[in-house]
């Protein structure tokens, strides 16, 4: 009997240029696997008159999804699938209308999951990044972090192909792995339906990247049996690397789909808001002091593996939202200058507040922090407090701010980052260990 996989391709471009689809025909697992395309089409100009449908074919089924309206994010794109999700079929998966599904490996990915009776299993993703001489590089987006941590430990029993209940093991990537690069890939996961309706229940004000906040909510609130295989069953492909070294670079609709409403193009402070919405002390506690694993650009146009941690990032996504406030161009109207919202600025109020907040309630997390970090961003929140809420604030504020925030960020260093990080997470597994013997 063949297993059934619904694998949901959110696309800008017309089905029948799908290479997802044709990679499929022409594969040789027919005997084994029955796929349901779900192709989210998401043209830029609408289609009128265009028609959803449901095709039927001997090896496989197309459910073409239309829309009337474009979609300013993928995720957004994605979220239709909540209207018809008992059309699905028991496990899904989401892949890039441009990446590459290599089909035996799902096979046996999907093998691994009936082995282990998981609902819900991470995989490994290939970065295939485009270079100058038109070849690719490659390099697997998950790989081995050197940690000493309870986090590391337990993804590393993940890594040996253990099941772990979804309320640990997730976090313990969080921890490990940060909110980007592999976390952040759309298609890193495979879904049992009942999963998949049950995390995208989770709202946030943001949609970039929030399928990862999505994720985090849900499997830490519910007990579903989470395991992980290793082969990268997707293939990743970008060019974005090349693109960075371009001087003109524009990140295109990721930027836009912000600064038509006036907002930073610093698209990366959505991140911001999602971690302030988040619920559970714990769970924000483990994200705030998340330590990542990135791709980067290596020479002759290599990839390698970085480290980065999330309350630097927030902090520098942070500033750059004030330096736009206050230098920033309008959308509509680039020859004037023009101020935008001062709804990024919120995110960045709530944010740290919200972490100043939890600095003195949780000591045994943030007593590192104490010293250096935390007098410079009790005053760039005064100041940025004061901003939001005077009617004739000038911009000297916003330049204090700026100030604040780079100096708060200048007193982190690697051994303050590694201890928060391991408290938190030290917390965090305290407390659903209790919860679980309760």
């Amino acid at each position: 009997m063949k297993t059934e996989i619904s694998v949901i391709i959110p696309a800008v471009s017309p089905l029948d240029t799908c290479t997802v689809i044709q990679s499929f025909l022409e594969s040789s697992v027919h005997d084994q696997l029955f796929v349901q395309f779900v192709y989210l089409h998401n043209p830029q100009k609408v289609v009128h008159g265009d028609r959803s449908t449901q095709t039927q074919f001997e090896t496989h089924e197309i459910l073409y999804v239309a829309s009337d309206r474009y979609f300013g994010s993928c995720e957004e794109n994605i979220f239709r699938v909540q209207d018809f999700i008992e059309l699905l079929k028991p496990f899904n998966v989401v892949v890039g209308e441009h990446d590459i599904v290599d089909w035996e490996l799902l096979v046996k990915a999907l093998e691994h999951r009936a082995t282990h009776d998981l609902d819900a299993m991470s995989w490994n993703i290939l970065s295939k990044q485009l270079k100058a001489d038109g070849s690719y590089s490659t390099l697997p987006h998950f790989g081995a972090v050197d940690d000493t941590g309870a986090a590391n430990k337990l993804v590393r029993m993940l890594l040996g192909g253990q099941t772990l209940d979804s309320s640990i093991a997730y976090p313990a990537l969080l921890s490990l792995y940060g909110t980007m690069y592999w976390t952040a890939y759309v298609g890193n996961h495979l879904f049992s339906r009942d999963c998949l309706a049950r995390l995208l229940q989770y709202p946030f004000t943001e949609h970039l990247c929030v399928q990862v906040y999505k994720q985090a909510q849900f499997f830490s609130e519910h007990n579903v049996r989470y395991g992980y295989f290793d082969s990268p069953v997707i293939q990743r492909v970008g060019d974005e690397f090349i693109k960075q070294q371009q001087p003109d670079h524009s990140w295109g609709w990721i930027e836009n789909h912000r600064t038509v409403f006036g907002n930073s193009p610093s698209f990366q402070i959505a991140h911001v808001m999602h971690l302030y919405q988040i619920e559970g002390d714990a769970l924000f506690n483990v994200i705030a002091t998340c330590l990542g694993l990135s791709v980067v650009p290596a020479a002759d146009g290599e990839q390698s593996h970085g480290r980065f941690a999330m309350l630097l990032e927030m902090l520098s996504w942070s500033a750059d939202v004030v330096r736009h406030k206050l230098s920033s161009r309008s959308h509509y109207f680039p020859e004037l200058a023009g101020k935008g919202t001062l709804q990024d600025l919120r995110y960045v109020k709530l944010l740290f507040t919200r972490l100043l907040t939890h600095m003195a309630r949780y000591p045994e997390i943030y007593q590192p922090l104490e010293k250096d970090f935390k007098p410079p961003m009790v005053e760039a929140m005064n100041y940025l407090t004061n901003y939001l809420h005077s009617l004739n604030a000038g911009e000297e504020l916003l330049v204090m701010t700026f100030e604040r925030l780079a100096a708060a960020r200048s007193s982190l260093n690697s051994e303050l980052l590694v201890a928060v990080n391991q408290a938190a997470f030290n917390d965090y597994l305290s407390r659903q260990t209790r919860l679980a013997g309760a």
